[in-house]
């Protein structure tokens, strides 16, 4: 007899469309909903995802801990992922995720006596081709897998195998497209105003639970789930008539139960995916909106890895708890992405304000050698030029009728560097759709002041725009001014804007003129590696658009470009992007009534920075992301006790490192060469052999 799965499985959010109040709320609500339902049916099972909220409840219910930890030994309770918070996976560092990963499985295996080993980010954004190597490092036994279609095509609602760069693979369960429902019997928009009765509701789960006795497979997996919706009444009788009415057999399982049933031979049939399959649910409207929530996480996460990288060289007091609580919150996809409204817009800003403070002030350490020179430029003094042209270091400044007119590094031509540009945008939250009006402001930018030292020099330059009438409706002033830092002896430069904007209905984006005007392709970070990118051209599918995200930096081949949280770029046009502002749109969506107004958050002022490798053609992949990371720690940072890691392979990169409590070192390592290696270190009593783009953690002292 067809074994129909019937997994009851809900999504809870932290932060979304309603305040973080009604949430915390609601989640207590569902959560005694379903004790209740545990209570009154012996077959009932349920599926969890997430620790920061079940600790929370957990801890307003103290009475109910036994209880919930009984369920979870006997299997009626299932966790799977585990992981503090379900966080984006495009725009959280890799030490992030894997400590926010870590500390939720060791709530759960110290607290509750329970090893979490079904890996799965439901909801999160982001599909990174290392995923599988993440999940092999954390110790997951198979993948629960969601959001994860290729571009141009329909979901992977299948079991299939999944192969990351790396030599590890992972073996993923997916329900069918005919096997899951979402919203147990709800419409799909939770806010439709069609009171819906509780007959209805199991009329369309029934249906539904019908239409998988139409798989061929003995075993069927079906997952019945929602976000904020209570679960449907009289579950177990709707199982029961669905089996009368099929003459298959639907039970209560967990998704360990389904893996459980499926024969080994079963997985030499299935389809497999390899790294170069883009399945990144890319998302890239949302990371585009409310630009404060990409700044201030990216801000956490690397202000806690340089506290990590000064333990090891010094004496540094322990972070508090409270900090990693918060950028776990931080960190949640419907955060870090935007897709949130004012009021927990405000809850973040001020939990991020509340958390910096508490990072210690230390000195800026990185374990591996320094790339990024000292911009400091005290030591200026405004230069009046006698010339058009300017040289200083390995840089020709070409500058007439206070414009600056060209740039060069050795004898390339870099034009302008960059410039802001502005596009009519008509898309929702999630994509990206715009109308055929587009404005630069190049034109417009002029000359402020030349300020030049002995080490760097600094070109200021400014504009502002008011003539909304000639453009669109909904634009209506954009100021900026834009400082580029030249340093004596580097390849690099420095790029600050501070902008003033008011509008809706509008895209700003940065115009890289130094990348050039013939790109079709180019290289964009991603959590422990990179993958090529492609010019996604906009359409009707929702999951694609003409962006894509980038974690720290996107290399041309040429040049390189390191962003601090501004993760949405693009090529169009033949040239490179990177879009910071999107004010609130003209359609959002259903579920997000937003007006705007001069009021909304991604107006007002704002600072970006950024940095330019002239250089980064002749650097490794691996050079690569230690900039980055260098750059993200923030600014003046020095290479101490270097020495202490002199033997690491050049092609092996440290993504965090600390000391636990016993005094050892524990070390985040990844291969990011594509090449097998051996680190030796006699000193340190280290022999580890990497292969090609492993993940690894290494312990030694």
């Amino acid at each position: 007899m067809k074994i129909i799965h019937v997994v009851p499985h809900q999504h809870f959010d932290l932060v979304w469309r309603r305040d973080v109040a009604w949430y915390n709320q609601r989640r207590d609500q569902l959560y005694t909903q379903v004790l209740e339902l545990m209570r009154k049916d012996s077959t009932f099972t349920y599926t969890f995802s997430q620790a920061m909220p079940i600790r929370e409840f957990l801890n307003n219910h103290p009475d109910l801990r036994e209880e919930f930890a009984s369920y979870l030994n006997s299997g009626r309770f299932e966790i799977i992922g585990g992981s503090e918070s379900i966080c984006d996976l495009n725009m959280s560092s890799p030490a992030a995720i894997m400590n926010n990963i870590e500390s939720g499985i060791k709530f759960f295996r110290e607290e509750l006596n329970y090893q979490v080993r079904i890996g799965a980010f439901e909801d999160a954004f982001g599909v990174p081709e290392q995923l599988p190597a993440i999940l092999k490092t954390v110790g997951y036994r198979f993948y629960k897998a969601g959001r994860m279609p290729r571009p141009g095509q329909a979901d992977l609602n299948v079991n299939f195998i999944w192969h990351a760069k790396s030599a590890d693979s992972m073996r993923c369960i997916s329900p069918a497209n005919e096997c899951s429902d979402w919203g147990w019997g709800y419409p799909d928009n939770p806010d439709d105003p069609t009171l819906v009765t509780m007959n209805e509701r199991r009329k369309k789960v029934l249906n539904r639970l019908m239409l998988a006795a139409n798989n061929n497979d003995p075993h069927v997996l079906y997952s019945i789930m929602g976000e904020e919706h209570d679960i449907v009444d009289g579950l177990p009788e709707l199982l029961e008539e669905a089996s009368k009415k099929t003459g298959a057999e639907y039970i209560f399982s967990t998704y360990n139960n389904y893996y459980n049933s499926l024969a080994e031979n079963y997985w030499k049939n299935v389809p497999n995916y390899d790294a170069d399959t883009d399945i990144s649910r890319l998302f890239t409207g949302c990371y585009t909106s409310r630009i404060n929530s990409k700044l201030a996480p990216r801000k956490l996460e690397y202000s806690i890895t340089a506290n990590n990288f000064a333990s090891l060289s010094k004496k540094v007091n322990k972070l508090p708890p409270e900090l990693y609580e918060s950028l776990y919150l931080l960190q949640f996809h419907d955060a870090i992405c935007g897709c949130h409204i004012d009021e927990n817009a405000d809850k973040l800003n001020t939990q991020f304000d509340k958390s910096i403070s508490l990072v210690p002030s230390v000195s800026l350490t990185i374990p591996f050698k320094s790339q990024i020179p000292d911009f400091k430029s005290e030591d200026n003094k405004k230069l009046e030029a006698d010339s058009d042209i300017i040289k200083f270091g390995n840089f020709t400044i070409d500058i007439r009728q206070d414009k600056l007119k060209s740039v060069k590094y050795k004898e390339k031509e870099l034009v302008g560097i960059c410039e802001l540009s502005a596009r009519e945008d008509s898309g929702t939250l999630w994509t990206e759709e715009y109308s055929s009006k587009s404005r630069s402001f190049a034109e417009l930018e002029t000359i402020e002041s030349i300020n030049a030292g002995e080490k760097t020099l600094e070109i200021i330059t400014q504009f502002s725009c008011e003539d909304f009438k000639t453009m669109w409706p909904g634009f209506s002033i954009l100021k900026a001014h834009k400082k580029l830092t030249f340093c004596k002896g580097s390849p690099c430069i420095a790029v600050e804007f501070d902008i003033f904007w008011l509008g809706s209905a509008t895209e700003i984006a940065v115009h890289w003129t130094v990348a050039g005007n013939n790109l079709d392709t180019c290289t964009a970070e991603t959590p422990f590696g990179s993958r090529k990118r492609i010019a996604y051209k906009p359409s009707a599918d929702t999951m694609t658009g003409d962006a894509f995200p980038v974690l720290n930096w996107c290399s041309t081949g040429q040049i390189a470009i390191f962003n601090r949280g501004t993760p949405g770029h693009s090529l169009r046009e033949g040239g490179l992007e990177t879009i910071i502002l999107r004010s609130p749109v003209k359609r959002w969506s259903p579920w997000f009534p937003v007006t705007p107004t001069d009021q909304c958050r991604d107006n007002g002022e704002h600072n970006f920075k950024f940095l330019i490798d002239m250089d980064s053609g002749e650097k490794s992949l691996s050079d690569l992301h230690r900039e980055g990371i260098e750059y993200n720690l923030g600014d003046n940072v020095q290479s101490i006790d270097y020495d202490l890691f002199a033997c690491l392979p050049e092609n092996i990169v440290i993504a965090d490192a600390r000391k636990d409590t016993s005094g050892k070192i524990y070390l985040l390592l990844f291969e990011a060469e594509g090449r097998d290696c051996v680190w030796k270190d006699y000193k340190l009593n280290i022999n580890e052999l990497f292969n090609p783009y492993q993940i690894k953690k290494v312990h030694y002292k």
